[in-house]
Protein backbone atom coordinates (compact mmCIF):
# COMPACT_ATOMS: atom_id res chain seq x y z
CA UNK A 1 0.00 0.00 0.00
CA UNK A 2 2.86 2.34 1.02
CA UNK A 3 4.61 2.16 -2.14
CA UNK A 4 1.31 2.40 -4.33
CA UNK A 5 1.22 5.49 -2.73
CA UNK A 6 4.39 6.98 -3.36
CA UNK A 7 3.71 6.52 -7.15
CA UNK A 8 0.72 8.66 -7.03
CA UNK A 9 2.11 12.31 -7.76
CA UNK A 10 -0.54 15.11 -8.12
CA UNK A 11 -3.97 15.60 -8.86
CA UNK A 12 -5.42 17.30 -12.22
CA UNK A 13 -8.70 19.15 -12.68
CA UNK A 14 -10.29 20.89 -15.62
CA UNK A 15 -13.14 23.10 -14.95
CA UNK A 16 -15.50 25.03 -17.48
CA UNK A 17 -14.31 27.79 -18.86
CA UNK A 18 -11.24 28.18 -16.32
CA UNK A 19 -9.01 25.40 -17.84
CA UNK A 20 -6.57 23.04 -16.23
CA UNK A 21 -4.38 22.58 -13.27
CA UNK A 22 -2.60 20.60 -11.20
CA UNK A 23 -2.12 19.68 -7.47
CA UNK A 24 0.00 18.41 -5.02
CA UNK A 25 -1.34 15.43 -2.65
CA UNK A 26 -0.55 15.03 0.95
CA UNK A 27 -0.38 12.17 2.58
CA UNK A 28 -1.54 13.56 6.07
CA UNK A 29 -1.75 10.07 8.26
CA UNK A 30 -0.04 6.84 6.58
CA UNK A 31 -2.06 4.31 8.82
CA UNK A 32 -5.35 6.49 6.42
CA UNK A 33 -4.07 5.69 3.48
CA UNK A 34 -5.71 8.98 1.99
CA UNK A 35 -4.27 11.63 0.48
CA UNK A 36 -5.17 15.03 1.11
CA UNK A 37 -5.46 18.22 -1.36
CA UNK A 38 -3.64 21.14 -0.32
CA UNK A 39 -5.68 23.85 0.14
CA UNK A 40 -6.49 26.15 -3.08
CA UNK A 41 -9.14 28.31 -4.45
CA UNK A 42 -10.14 25.96 -6.95
CA UNK A 43 -11.44 22.21 -5.09
CA UNK A 44 -11.45 20.88 -2.64
CA UNK A 45 -11.21 16.28 -1.09
CA UNK A 46 -8.75 13.68 -0.86
CA UNK A 47 -8.05 10.57 -2.63
CA UNK A 48 -8.84 7.41 -0.90
CA UNK A 49 -6.87 4.07 -0.94
CA UNK A 50 -8.48 1.00 0.66
CA UNK A 51 -6.84 -2.33 0.95
CA UNK A 52 -9.45 -5.30 0.07
CA UNK A 53 -8.42 -8.64 -0.33
CA UNK A 54 -5.17 -8.93 -2.76
CA UNK A 55 -6.35 -5.41 -3.96
CA UNK A 56 -6.02 -1.89 -3.33
CA UNK A 57 -9.89 0.07 -3.76
CA UNK A 58 -8.70 3.59 -5.29
CA UNK A 59 -11.76 5.88 -5.06
CA UNK A 60 -12.33 9.92 -5.50
CA UNK A 61 -13.97 12.74 -3.25
CA UNK A 62 -13.72 16.10 -4.61
CA UNK A 63 -16.29 19.49 -5.02
CA UNK A 64 -15.41 23.14 -6.43
CA UNK A 65 -15.19 25.52 -4.31
CA UNK A 66 -17.26 28.61 -5.96
CA UNK A 67 -15.48 31.70 -6.95
CA UNK A 68 -16.68 34.47 -5.09
CA UNK A 69 -18.90 37.22 -7.30
CA UNK A 70 -19.18 34.90 -10.42
CA UNK A 71 -20.70 31.24 -11.39
CA UNK A 72 -20.52 28.21 -9.69
CA UNK A 73 -17.40 26.60 -11.06
CA UNK A 74 -17.73 22.97 -12.34
CA UNK A 75 -16.06 20.20 -14.09
CA UNK A 76 -15.20 19.42 -18.19
CA UNK A 77 -17.83 16.97 -19.26
CA UNK A 78 -14.64 14.69 -20.60
CA UNK A 79 -11.17 14.46 -18.46
CA UNK A 80 -12.22 16.89 -15.21
CA UNK A 81 -9.86 14.34 -12.83
CA UNK A 82 -6.74 13.08 -14.16
CA UNK A 83 -4.85 10.86 -11.22
CA UNK A 84 -0.87 10.75 -12.03
CA UNK A 85 1.37 7.97 -11.29
CA UNK A 86 4.70 7.89 -12.01
CA UNK A 87 6.46 4.64 -13.87
CA UNK A 88 9.80 6.10 -13.44
CA UNK A 89 12.63 6.71 -11.14
CA UNK A 90 15.21 9.67 -11.90
CA UNK A 91 14.27 9.31 -15.89
CA UNK A 92 14.46 5.71 -15.72
CA UNK A 93 11.52 3.64 -16.56
CA UNK A 94 10.36 1.14 -13.73
CA UNK A 95 8.18 -1.44 -16.18
CA UNK A 96 9.79 -3.51 -18.96
CA UNK A 97 6.69 -3.42 -21.01
CA UNK A 98 2.57 -2.54 -21.25
CA UNK A 99 -0.11 -4.50 -22.05
CA UNK A 100 -3.50 -2.33 -22.49
CA UNK A 101 -7.07 -2.70 -24.19
CA UNK A 102 -7.42 0.50 -26.08
CA UNK A 103 -10.66 1.87 -26.80
CA UNK A 104 -9.66 3.61 -30.09
CA UNK A 105 -13.16 4.66 -31.03
CA UNK A 106 -16.74 4.71 -29.10
CA UNK A 107 -17.27 1.09 -30.42
CA UNK A 108 -14.29 -0.77 -30.87
CA UNK A 109 -11.71 -1.85 -28.80
CA UNK A 110 -7.46 -3.57 -29.74
CA UNK A 111 -4.59 -4.66 -27.62
CA UNK A 112 -1.87 -2.17 -27.01
CA UNK A 113 1.99 -3.40 -26.53
CA UNK A 114 3.70 -0.71 -25.23
CA UNK A 115 7.52 -1.18 -24.57
CA UNK A 116 9.73 0.95 -22.10
CA UNK A 117 11.37 2.52 -25.38
CA UNK A 118 8.26 3.40 -26.66
CA UNK A 119 7.79 7.45 -27.56
CA UNK A 120 4.01 7.79 -28.11
CA UNK A 121 1.42 8.72 -26.11
CA UNK A 122 -2.23 6.92 -25.36
CA UNK A 123 -5.34 7.43 -24.02
CA UNK A 124 -8.41 5.51 -23.28
CA UNK A 125 -6.90 2.71 -21.99
CA UNK A 126 -8.67 0.04 -20.14
CA UNK A 127 -7.74 -2.43 -18.55
CA UNK A 128 -3.83 -1.36 -18.33
CA UNK A 129 -1.06 -4.33 -17.44
CA UNK A 130 2.73 -3.04 -16.43
CA UNK A 131 5.79 -5.76 -16.23
CA UNK A 132 7.77 -4.28 -13.40
CA UNK A 133 11.10 -5.44 -14.57
CA UNK A 134 11.49 -7.34 -10.65
CA UNK A 135 8.92 -10.31 -11.42
CA UNK A 136 6.05 -8.34 -10.31
CA UNK A 137 3.05 -7.36 -12.15
CA UNK A 138 0.85 -4.44 -11.59
CA UNK A 139 -3.16 -3.92 -12.99
CA UNK A 140 -5.11 -0.68 -13.72
CA UNK A 141 -8.84 -1.51 -13.84
CA UNK A 142 -10.64 1.67 -14.21
CA UNK A 143 -14.01 1.83 -13.37
CA UNK A 144 -17.21 3.07 -14.00
CA UNK A 145 -20.05 3.83 -11.79
CA UNK A 146 -22.95 6.71 -11.15
CA UNK A 147 -20.73 9.88 -11.93
CA UNK A 148 -19.10 8.71 -15.33
CA UNK A 149 -16.15 6.61 -16.50
CA UNK A 150 -12.48 6.25 -15.89
CA UNK A 151 -9.79 4.86 -18.22
CA UNK A 152 -6.08 5.22 -18.21
CA UNK A 153 -3.18 7.32 -20.36
CA UNK A 154 0.30 6.88 -20.68
CA UNK A 155 2.59 9.64 -21.67
CA UNK A 156 6.23 8.25 -22.81
CA UNK A 157 7.70 11.46 -22.73
CA UNK A 158 7.09 12.07 -18.83
CA UNK A 159 7.12 7.86 -17.80
CA UNK A 160 3.30 8.78 -16.53
CA UNK A 161 0.32 7.08 -16.21
CA UNK A 162 -2.78 9.11 -15.76
CA UNK A 163 -6.18 7.41 -14.24
CA UNK A 164 -8.82 10.00 -15.79
CA UNK A 165 -12.31 10.05 -15.10
CA UNK A 166 -15.05 11.46 -17.09
CA UNK A 167 -18.39 12.53 -15.86
CA UNK A 168 -20.02 12.99 -19.30
CA UNK A 169 -22.23 15.76 -18.47
CA UNK A 170 -22.13 19.28 -17.88
CA UNK A 171 -22.63 21.23 -14.59
CA UNK A 172 -21.19 18.57 -12.24
CA UNK A 173 -19.88 19.95 -8.80
CA UNK A 174 -18.76 17.02 -7.20
CA UNK A 175 -17.64 13.59 -7.72
CA UNK A 176 -17.56 11.11 -4.80
CA UNK A 177 -16.62 7.76 -7.10
CA UNK A 178 -14.91 4.47 -7.09
CA UNK A 179 -12.18 4.92 -10.00
CA UNK A 180 -9.88 1.92 -10.10
CA UNK A 181 -9.23 -1.14 -8.59
CA UNK A 182 -5.18 -1.96 -8.71
CA UNK A 183 -3.29 -5.13 -8.45
CA UNK A 184 0.04 -6.09 -7.99
CA UNK A 185 1.32 -9.84 -8.30
CA UNK A 186 3.96 -12.18 -9.39
CA UNK A 187 1.62 -13.80 -11.39
CA UNK A 188 0.18 -11.39 -14.21
CA UNK A 189 -3.35 -13.72 -14.72
CA UNK A 190 -3.55 -13.65 -10.70
CA UNK A 191 -2.85 -9.61 -10.56
CA UNK A 192 -6.12 -9.55 -13.38
CA UNK A 193 -8.22 -12.29 -11.49
CA UNK A 194 -7.57 -10.60 -8.24
CA UNK A 195 -8.88 -7.28 -9.77
CA UNK A 196 -12.08 -8.72 -10.53
CA UNK A 197 -12.65 -10.58 -7.73
CA UNK A 198 -12.83 -7.74 -5.59
CA UNK A 199 -14.48 -5.52 -8.04
CA UNK A 200 -17.14 -7.92 -8.16
CA UNK A 201 -16.86 -8.85 -4.09
CA UNK A 202 -17.60 -4.78 -3.12
CA UNK A 203 -20.02 -4.78 -6.07
CA UNK A 204 -17.97 -2.35 -8.33
CA UNK A 205 -18.64 -4.17 -11.67
CA UNK A 206 -22.55 -5.81 -12.87
CA UNK A 207 -20.63 -8.36 -15.43
CA UNK A 208 -20.87 -11.87 -14.10
CA UNK A 209 -17.10 -13.75 -13.51
CA UNK A 210 -16.48 -15.88 -16.40
CA UNK A 211 -16.42 -18.89 -14.06
CA UNK A 212 -20.40 -17.78 -13.00
CA UNK A 213 -21.29 -17.38 -16.98
CA UNK A 214 -23.13 -20.06 -18.90
CA UNK A 215 -21.70 -20.66 -22.66
CA UNK A 216 -25.22 -20.20 -24.55
CA UNK A 217 -25.62 -23.40 -26.36
CA UNK A 218 -26.74 -21.62 -29.47
CA UNK A 219 -23.58 -21.20 -30.47
CA UNK A 220 -22.22 -24.46 -30.05
CA UNK A 221 -20.53 -25.56 -33.62
CA UNK A 222 -19.87 -23.79 -36.53
CA UNK A 223 -21.76 -20.41 -36.62
CA UNK A 224 -21.64 -17.77 -40.14
CA UNK A 225 -22.32 -13.72 -39.81
CA UNK A 226 -23.76 -12.46 -43.14
CA UNK A 227 -22.04 -9.10 -42.42
CA UNK A 228 -18.42 -9.64 -43.91
CA UNK A 229 -20.22 -10.89 -47.14
CA UNK A 230 -23.17 -8.50 -47.47
CA UNK A 231 -22.79 -5.56 -45.03
CA UNK A 232 -26.21 -4.12 -45.36
CA UNK A 233 -27.42 -5.59 -48.60
CA UNK A 234 -28.46 -8.61 -47.07
CA UNK A 235 -31.49 -10.41 -48.89
CA UNK A 236 -32.99 -13.90 -48.32
CA UNK A 237 -31.64 -14.63 -51.86
CA UNK A 238 -28.00 -13.93 -50.79
CA UNK A 239 -28.28 -16.01 -47.68
CA UNK A 240 -29.68 -19.31 -49.77
CA UNK A 241 -26.80 -18.37 -52.13
CA UNK A 242 -24.25 -18.86 -49.30
CA UNK A 243 -25.66 -21.69 -47.55
CA UNK A 244 -25.69 -23.78 -51.18
CA UNK A 245 -22.16 -23.38 -51.34
CA UNK A 246 -21.19 -24.36 -47.41
CA UNK A 247 -23.26 -27.42 -48.45
CA UNK A 248 -21.44 -27.91 -51.44
CA UNK A 249 -18.66 -27.87 -49.80
CA UNK A 250 -19.99 -30.04 -46.84
CA UNK A 251 -18.72 -26.81 -44.40
CA UNK A 252 -21.43 -27.76 -41.24
CA UNK A 253 -22.74 -24.72 -39.92
CA UNK A 254 -25.09 -25.34 -37.47
CA UNK A 255 -25.93 -21.55 -36.92
CA UNK A 256 -26.19 -17.95 -38.60
CA UNK A 257 -26.56 -14.32 -37.53
CA UNK A 258 -28.37 -12.15 -39.95
CA UNK A 259 -26.75 -8.83 -38.87
CA UNK A 260 -27.46 -5.31 -40.18
CA UNK A 261 -29.65 -4.47 -42.70
CA UNK A 262 -32.48 -6.88 -42.51
CA UNK A 263 -35.02 -4.12 -40.95
CA UNK A 264 -36.15 -1.05 -42.98
CA UNK A 265 -34.33 2.37 -41.99
CA UNK A 266 -33.95 5.71 -42.71
CA UNK A 267 -31.01 7.84 -43.19
CA UNK A 268 -29.83 5.57 -40.71
CA UNK A 269 -32.69 5.63 -38.18
CA UNK A 270 -35.23 2.73 -37.34
CA UNK A 271 -38.54 2.90 -39.26
CA UNK A 272 -40.23 -0.75 -38.00
CA UNK A 273 -39.41 -3.71 -35.64
CA UNK A 274 -40.48 -5.86 -38.27
CA UNK A 275 -38.23 -7.46 -41.54
CA UNK A 276 -37.68 -5.43 -44.75
CA UNK A 277 -39.84 -7.28 -47.15
CA UNK A 278 -37.83 -5.94 -49.98
CA UNK A 279 -35.11 -8.25 -48.89
CA UNK A 280 -36.75 -11.13 -47.07
CA UNK A 281 -40.19 -11.07 -49.36
CA UNK A 282 -41.46 -14.17 -47.30
CA UNK A 283 -40.78 -12.69 -44.03
CA UNK A 284 -38.47 -13.40 -41.11
CA UNK A 285 -40.87 -16.55 -39.83
CA UNK A 286 -40.96 -18.70 -42.94
CA UNK A 287 -37.12 -17.27 -44.02
CA UNK A 288 -36.73 -19.34 -40.64
CA UNK A 289 -38.01 -22.36 -41.19
CA UNK A 290 -36.83 -22.71 -44.05
CA UNK A 291 -33.21 -22.64 -44.33
CA UNK A 292 -33.32 -24.90 -41.05
CA UNK A 293 -35.33 -27.48 -42.61
CA UNK A 294 -33.14 -26.92 -45.97
CA UNK A 295 -30.36 -26.61 -44.76
CA UNK A 296 -29.74 -28.16 -41.29
CA UNK A 297 -29.72 -24.50 -39.60
CA UNK A 298 -30.37 -25.16 -35.95
CA UNK A 299 -30.44 -21.77 -34.50
CA UNK A 300 -30.91 -18.37 -36.39
CA UNK A 301 -29.80 -15.02 -34.58
CA UNK A 302 -30.61 -11.47 -35.76
CA UNK A 303 -28.23 -7.85 -34.95
CA UNK A 304 -30.06 -4.50 -33.85
CA UNK A 305 -27.93 -1.61 -32.38
CA UNK A 306 -28.76 -1.04 -28.59
CA UNK A 307 -30.50 2.47 -29.69
CA UNK A 308 -32.35 1.18 -32.76
CA UNK A 309 -30.08 1.82 -34.86
CA UNK A 310 -27.19 3.70 -35.70
CA UNK A 311 -28.87 7.36 -35.37
CA UNK A 312 -31.66 6.14 -33.27
CA UNK A 313 -35.50 5.90 -33.78
CA UNK A 314 -37.60 7.67 -36.70
CA UNK A 315 -40.19 9.15 -35.50
CA UNK A 316 -42.31 6.75 -38.13
CA UNK A 317 -41.45 3.74 -35.58
CA UNK A 318 -42.84 6.10 -32.29
CA UNK A 319 -46.27 6.79 -34.57
CA UNK A 320 -46.93 3.04 -34.77
CA UNK A 321 -45.51 2.04 -31.92
CA UNK A 322 -48.29 -0.24 -30.39
CA UNK A 323 -49.92 1.10 -27.30
CA UNK A 324 -49.87 -1.40 -24.33
CA UNK A 325 -52.45 -1.81 -21.65
CA UNK A 326 -50.98 1.37 -20.33
CA UNK A 327 -51.46 4.22 -22.49
CA UNK A 328 -49.38 6.68 -21.19
CA UNK A 329 -46.52 4.36 -20.85
CA UNK A 330 -46.73 3.86 -24.22
CA UNK A 331 -46.39 7.35 -25.15
CA UNK A 332 -43.20 7.65 -22.70
CA UNK A 333 -41.55 5.69 -24.62
CA UNK A 334 -39.60 7.84 -27.24
CA UNK A 335 -36.78 10.05 -25.80
CA UNK A 336 -35.02 12.77 -27.78
CA UNK A 337 -31.51 13.56 -26.27
CA UNK A 338 -29.43 16.83 -26.53
CA UNK A 339 -28.86 16.17 -29.97
CA UNK A 340 -32.34 15.94 -30.75
CA UNK A 341 -31.50 11.85 -31.62
CA UNK A 342 -34.51 10.15 -30.99
CA UNK A 343 -33.94 6.88 -28.59
CA UNK A 344 -36.16 5.01 -26.20
CA UNK A 345 -37.09 6.58 -23.25
CA UNK A 346 -34.68 6.21 -20.48
CA UNK A 347 -36.78 5.33 -17.11
CA UNK A 348 -36.59 1.60 -16.68
CA UNK A 349 -40.01 0.91 -17.42
CA UNK A 350 -40.38 2.72 -20.43
CA UNK A 351 -37.04 1.00 -21.56
CA UNK A 352 -38.48 -2.50 -20.93
CA UNK A 353 -41.60 -2.06 -22.50
CA UNK A 354 -39.47 -0.26 -26.17
CA UNK A 355 -37.85 -3.46 -26.22
CA UNK A 356 -40.06 -6.59 -24.94
CA UNK A 357 -41.96 -5.35 -27.62
CA UNK A 358 -39.54 -5.48 -30.13
CA UNK A 359 -38.13 -8.81 -28.75
CA UNK A 360 -41.15 -10.50 -28.53
CA UNK A 361 -42.16 -9.90 -31.62
CA UNK A 362 -38.65 -11.40 -32.85
CA UNK A 363 -39.14 -14.59 -30.83
CA UNK A 364 -42.56 -14.81 -32.25
CA UNK A 365 -40.69 -15.17 -35.67
CA UNK A 366 -38.76 -17.75 -34.72
CA UNK A 367 -35.35 -16.19 -33.80
CA UNK A 368 -33.00 -17.56 -31.59
CA UNK A 369 -30.87 -14.81 -29.99
CA UNK A 370 -29.84 -11.51 -30.39
CA UNK A 371 -26.50 -9.80 -31.13
CA UNK A 372 -27.06 -6.17 -29.53
CA UNK A 373 -24.28 -3.58 -31.16
CA UNK A 374 -23.60 -0.14 -31.10
CA UNK A 375 -23.88 0.32 -27.56
CA UNK A 376 -20.80 2.41 -27.34
CA UNK A 377 -23.55 5.01 -28.84
CA UNK A 378 -25.80 5.27 -25.90
CA UNK A 379 -23.59 7.23 -24.27
CA UNK A 380 -22.45 9.35 -27.15
CA UNK A 381 -26.65 10.49 -27.88
CA UNK A 382 -27.24 10.90 -24.03
CA UNK A 383 -23.89 12.77 -23.02
CA UNK A 384 -24.37 15.83 -20.88
CA UNK A 385 -27.57 14.19 -19.51
CA UNK A 386 -27.89 14.04 -15.92
CA UNK A 387 -26.53 10.86 -14.45
CA UNK A 388 -26.33 9.41 -18.21
CA UNK A 389 -23.32 6.90 -16.82
CA UNK A 390 -26.13 6.13 -13.33
CA UNK A 391 -26.24 2.42 -12.34
CA UNK A 392 -29.78 1.27 -12.13
CA UNK A 393 -31.20 -1.39 -9.77
CA UNK A 394 -33.41 -3.74 -11.59
CA UNK A 395 -37.02 -3.77 -10.27
CA UNK A 396 -38.09 -5.82 -13.52
CA UNK A 397 -37.25 -9.46 -13.81
CA UNK A 398 -35.54 -10.41 -17.44
CA UNK A 399 -36.55 -13.85 -19.29
CA UNK A 400 -34.01 -15.97 -17.40
CA UNK A 401 -30.63 -17.24 -19.83
CA UNK A 402 -31.79 -19.16 -23.14
CA UNK A 403 -35.62 -19.20 -22.24
CA UNK A 404 -35.96 -18.07 -26.31
CA UNK A 405 -35.23 -21.50 -27.11
CA UNK A 406 -37.87 -22.93 -24.75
Amino acid sequence: MTKMIDTIKTLGISLEEYGIKEFPLSLTNKNSYTLILRPNDWITGYVKLEQADNSVILSLHVECIPYPYDYFRSFQSQKAIFLNFSLSKSNIPCFHHILAIHKYNPFWTSPLFISSKDTKCYNHLQHLLTDNGDGSYTHYMPLAGAYGIADMEYSAVHNTLRLCFHPFQGGTVAIDTTLAIITQHSNPYLAIEHSFLTASKHNLIDTPLRKDKVYPPELNGLGWCTWNAFYHDVTADKIRLKLEEFREKKIPVKWIMIDDGWFPAKDLRLTSFSEDRRKLPMGLKAFIQEIKKNYDIEYVGVWHAFTGYWFGLDTELETSFPLSSNASLSSRCFHAGPYGILVSELDEESAFAFFDTWHTYLKEQGVDFLKVDAQGNALEFLRHMQDCCKKVSSTLQPPSPHSWGN
